[in-house]
């Protein structure tokens, strides 16, 4: 979408100079010795890719670098070349009740495997690709040996078996193959895929569930790395700051001054099996925006507002969220980064960056309550409180808490028919956090404040009688865009 809200985006790099890449000629040299261009391009893809962005380089005299250390495999994400690869070492399938499960293959690389099934045999009276109220919404499990287990952070590609590229409701029996992500540990060579039950059920235990499936993983072959995307850095900012309009005004940054708003990391290629056909000649854009300081001095951080993409054309290019991609983790709250893939467009690209400026208010002042989430809370579990306080004179309400489904954690939700609040943190007494965010929610239309305020921990979630105490409150102080061209 062309702007995306931070709740509706929930629901190290190469550093080497042009000279350091030049220097690479005379290695590539040696390695063509006494062999045809051609024969060795062919056996050599990797080394392709390098001469062709060496040329590129050349003609273009943008800075771009490889990534010394990270690849791209769609579905599986980006990876370390450099470490080992394990595949599947046969296909595993099950068939219960006329329903076939079927693993057909699988890349794991250290941290996270991949995973590519099937389900065959579901018939129109028992299930619905088109089910509105699907009644299965456990997470799939892929479990250890050692009794650990770790549930999926991530199901995409999911397409029919007759061939189409949408299902066909008038077929009787159908099936679906799907892609399905899990972190795993390093040194897995097992596991067992856990399915509790079937997407598009009718009803509750109309179809077989609970299905476990035995895996076993083996060294990849040399050829599953050598089908990665390689992850190019850039080296320098694409051009000088221009500012757009704002509400009010900011120092006006000198003529040379870096634009705060860069690309840092582009990945192209064929993504449309994970994404469709708009994306066979797409990019994921890696890209942060360091704002100067605000006009006010004072403690502050940036919040987003969008992220807004137009074409040569004029035409708006819609991005979305990567999903094999982990999100990049700002180190700074006065700074935003973002990774997104955009399909096929007339370049040049216009990035927009639309941000704006919350300043402390400075209050030591405190409110507490009690929270009970009784003795097991369960992720995606939730509590609608819609509870109203009155903080340092502003009214706020606290409209519900959910337990996070994706990280150990809670997810505070507050509103205000305020404007000028940015946000309000959230913290449970007796209990440190391992990290959090605040994410506020620019709504098209709506007045008021709206923000998600995220608390996540190592272990399990902090559970029972709770005290829960907000703080630290924000306001709003200016609004700005940052924009660049980019042009593959």
């Amino acid at each position: 979408m062309k702007q995306k809200s931070y709740r509706e985006i929930l629901d190290s790099i190469a550093d080497d100079s042009l000279e350091e890449q030049a220097s690479l000629w005379p290695q590539i040299a040696s390695q063509l010795e006494g062999k045809t261009l051609m024969k060795t391009l062919r056996h050599r893809p990797v080394l392709a890719v390098l001469i062709a962005l060496l040329i590129l380089l050349a003609l273009s005299g943008v800075a771009y670098a490889i990534g010394r250390s990270l690849g791209y495999i769609p579905g599986l994400g980006v990876v370390n070349p450099n470490t080992p690869f394990h595949v599947l070492a046969e296909p595993v399938s099950q068939t219960r009740d006329g329903v076939t499960v079927t693993v057909e293959k699988a890349v794991m690389n250290e941290g996270n495997v991949l995973l590519t099934y099937k389900i065959e045999g579901l018939t129109s009276d028992k299930a619905s690709p088109l089910e509105a109220l699907n009644t299965c919404f456990s997470p799939y499990e892929l479990r250890f040996p050692s009794g650990e287990s770790v549930f999926s952070d991530g199901s995409f590609g999911e397409k029919p078996l007759n061939g189409g590229m949408t299902f066909d409701t008038r077929d009787p029996v159908y099936g679906f193959e799907s892609n399905i992500r899990f972190p795993v540990p390093v040194g897995v060579t097992s596991a067992t895929f856990f399915i509790p039950c079937i997407s598009g059920a009718l009803s509750p235990g109309i179809l077989p569930e609970n299905w476990e499936l035995p895996l076993r993983f083996i060294p990849a072959p040399p050829d599953v790395a050598l089908t990665m995307m390689p992850v190019i850095e850039v080296m320098q900012p694409t051009q000088a700051a221009m500012p757009l309009a704002e509400t009010s005004p900011l120092p006006a940054p000198d003529a040379g001054d870096a634009n705060p708003l860069t690309l840092t990391k582009i990945i192209a290629g064929d993504n449309s099996l994970h994404y469709g056909d708009a994306y066979r000649h797409s990019y994921i854009l890696f890209g942060e925006l360091n704002p100067p300081a605000p006009s006010q001095p004072s403690e502050w951080r940036i919040d987003w507002v969008s992220l807004d993409l137009v074409d040569s054309n004029g035409q708006t290019v819609y991005w979305q969220i990567p999903n094999d991609i982990d999100q990049p983790v700002s180190d700074s709250p006065h700074k935003l980064v973002w990774a997104i893939i955009v399909p096929e467009f007339a370049p040049p690209l216009r990035i927009t960056q639309t941000a704006r400026y919350a300043i402390s208010a400075n209050s030591q002042e405190t409110y507490t309550f009690e929270f009970d989430t009784g003795a097991n809370p369960q992720p995606l579990q939730e509590w609608k409180l819609n509870t109203e306080f009155e903080f340092a004179g502003r009214r706020i309400r606290l409209t519900r808490i959910l337990a996070n489904p994706v990280r150990t954690g809670y997810i505070f939700s507050f509103e205000s028919e305020d404007n000028y609040i940015s946000g309000l943190s959230a913290r449970i007494e007796g209990y440190p956090s391992t990290d959090h965010l605040l994410f506020p929610i620019l709504l098209p239309g709506k007045s008021g404040s709206t923000w998600d305020f995220y608390e996540y921990y190592d272990e399990s979630l902090p559970s029972g009688k709770l005290k829960v105490i907000l703080s630290d409150l924000y306001l709003v102080e200016e609004t700005k865009n940052w924009t660049l061209e980019w042009r593959p």
